[in-house]
């Protein structure tokens, strides 16, 4: 007995590294979920250790030395993934994946954004480093007093297997076996899919999350062409569901020029009659919907656009939409329908060409032209700062409308507002003369960073004026439909006190932000309340201006129908009149009393059939290939 405790003493002290890497890879493992707000479940912990177990098996037979190395390499890569990953949800609410290494490229123009959310928390994913670094010096200066033989490592070595099996039979013994369409709720079919990032990381851990994510992107596949079997079921869920029945808003604004407005970082609060004067009269005096939703995706605003132009679902298991699928045919885009009638299609965006891949990108949508700063004129002053400041957007406007080829016909100008834009400091010269304003004002008790905020959208109302101004000098004011959507909720505000001031909410009502339809010959003064979002634009333009999309996949409905509006988010949360379904937390918020758990199972089911749909039509460039 005492030769077999000196035994395990010495497997203890040789391998004691071994018990500090299963620690630190823990530490890695819940830094992350205190910073997702996610919590600590028994799975992802005996994922994590069984992945650390099934490398020990190898590296034990290593020298020490070697070992040592392998196990710092690996704490070193988990602790720098965490902490990217804990930034990436830090703006997204969500996780990035090896398949999305597409939008990594916009980092190095945007990357003073990443500065303004990186606080004192960050700085637990250096622990695992330091302890682990401090270990290999102590070890280094330790004198070795004991020996350690084959039979030795062949303990440990069961030891790990045995450690192996019960933590599969934990594994098999929690998830639901059934992966299966109807049971995609399940951890079965969740650790199958991938479906939901954030989901999968809460109930299957970081290293779990890392080779899934690394095995779907081996697998991923592009440039397939659609099998018989799935251009049929395609063909049959367009017939089945994109069905549409005139209103009394068809054809409305049939022939008349649009000026379709992307506004960056817009949100309801950042309207009123004494700061943005102009975007209260257009919400005033045109149509506005008060229950208007912009859900965000893999890239925020690039995938607002894809998604406002074709209500197609973007790119949700593969890569950027605007990087992966860049290429493919989108015969429905708005810029394509709008051009089959006789109208011209451009788009306009004062930053650079290739950021989201935006000049190839529209060019498969259908615009004739992409105008960036450098085609617009646009000059940067001396002291311009890439992601960091950004240009006015009166001068986009004024831009737009002189490359406007408004004397051959009616045209579609696609804007994509940046004035707005994060970072809200004072040191953002572009926004600093409306600070005296905002002081002036009933909003001189607001939070600084609210008030950089503030200043950013009267920008955006400059912009809107200059627009109504060169509209009546080309005499097209009245034959011009102007219709304004928030891309997404204002993320990028960092205080407490400005979130609240401006966001207000944390769950899903923050997604909540300004759609606007604003007719200068005609005062509406309507505000609609049905559910909507960046999906039902595109087929409420098709009903307004007679565009025919019959034959395409649409995942929203036009607003002035009698269809019951639903929202989906990313992750296939839904959210409707009745419910909010939080898939990520596979939790329901009940809104009304017309829910029912039919009604509940009737959406969920839709919505994955939706992005199924969805996906493969964009995979198999579906569009090209019918």
């Amino acid at each position: 007995m005492k030769k077999i405790l000196i035994g395990f003493k010495r497997i203890a002290k040789e391998y004691v590294d071994l018990l500090i890497f299963f620690v630190l890879i823990m530490i890695v493992d819940i830094s992350v979920r205190t910073i997702a707000h996610l919590g600590i479940g028994k799975l992802p912990i005996v994922f994590d250790f069984l992945f650390c177990c099934i490398l020990s098996i190898p590296i034990v037979l290593l020298n020490k030395k070697i070992r040592i190395f392998i196990e710092f390499i690996i704490v070193l890569f988990l602790s720098v993934y965490g902490f990217s990953q804990s930034l990436h949800f830090s703006f997204f609410s969500s996780f990035f994946s090896i398949r999305k290494i597409t939008v990594i490229g916009e980092l190095t123009n945007v990357f003073n954004e990443v500065f303004t959310k990186l606080n004192f928390k960050f700085v637990i994913f250096m622990i695992p480093i330091f302890i682990y670094f401090l270990y290999i010096i102590l070890n280094a200066t330790r004198k070795k007093d004991y020996s350690i033989g084959k039979l030795h490592k062949l303990v440990l070595v069961v030891t790990l297997i045995i450690c192996i099996v019960l933590c599969s039979v934990v594994i098999r013994v929690n998830i639901n076996v059934g992966i299966e369409t109807e049971n995609w709720l399940s951890d079965g079919y969740l650790l199958e899919s991938f479906h939901n990032n954030v989901r999968f990381y809460d109930r299957f851990g970081i290293v779990e999350y890392i080779f899934k994510d690394l095995q779907m992107t081996l697998n991923q596949k592009t440039g397939e062409k659609p099998t018989n079997e799935e251009r049929i079921t395609i063909e049959k869920y367009i017939s089945e569901n994109n069905k549409h029945e005139a209103n009394y808003m068809t054809n409305a604004f049939q022939d008349k020029n649009l000026v379709l407005v992307l506004a960056e970082s817009l949100s309801n609060n950042a309207i009123s009659e004494e700061l943005t004067p102009t975007l209260y009269k257009m919400k005033e005096k045109g149509i506005y919907f008060d229950n208007y939703y912009a859900p965000i995706y893999q890239s925020a605003t690039g995938d607002s656009e894809f998604i406002s132009l074709t209500s197609m679902i973007p790119s949700v298991d593969y890569g950027t939409t605007s990087y992966t699928f860049y290429n493919n045919y989108y015969p429905n885009s708005l810029a394509k329908l709008f051009s089959d009638v006789g109208y011209s299609s451009n788009s306009y965006h004062s930053y650079i060409t290739n950021f989201y891949n935006r000049e190839l990108f529209h060019a498969s949508l259908g615009f004739s032209t992409f105008y960036d700063e450098s085609k617009l004129g646009i000059e940067r002053n001396e002291y311009f700062i890439d992601g960091f400041n950004w240009h006015n957007d009166d001068i986009l406007f004024n831009r737009t409308i002189a490359n406007t080829n408004y004397k051959e016909g009616p045209f579609f100008d696609f804007v994509i507002t940046s004035s707005g834009h994060m970072p809200y400091v004072e040191e953002r010269d572009e926004i600093f003369l409306n600070l005296e304003k905002i002081e002036n004002s009933s909003y001189n008790n607001v939070s600084k960073e609210t008030k950089y905020y503030l200043s950013t959208q009267m920008n955006l109302d400059k912009g809107l004026e200059q627009l109504i101004t060169d509209l009546n000098e080309i005499k097209q004011l009245d034959n011009t439909i102007i219709i304004i959507f928030g891309d997404h909720y204002p993320y990028g505000l960092e205080s407490a006190e400005a979130i609240d001031e401006i966001i207000g909410q944390s769950n899903y009502e923050k997604y909540k932000v300004p759609f606007i339809i604003y007719d200068p010959s005609t005062e509406y003064e309507c505000v609609i309340s049905k559910l909507g979002s960046t999906f039902d634009i595109y087929p409420t333009i098709c009903n307004l201006f007679g565009l025919d999309s019959s034959n395409y996949f649409v995942a929203g409905n036009d607003l002035f129908s009698d269809e019951e509006g639903i929202v989906p988010f990313m992750d296939r949360s839904i959210l409707s009149k009745d419910f909010f379904f939080d898939s990520s937390l596979n939790s329901m918020t009940v809104l009304s009393d017309d829910y029912t758990e039919n009604s509940e199972l009737e959406y969920i089911n839709k919505v994955n059939c939706m992005f199924n749909i969805g996906q493969l039509i964009l995979r198999k460039n579906y569009y090209e290939n019918r």
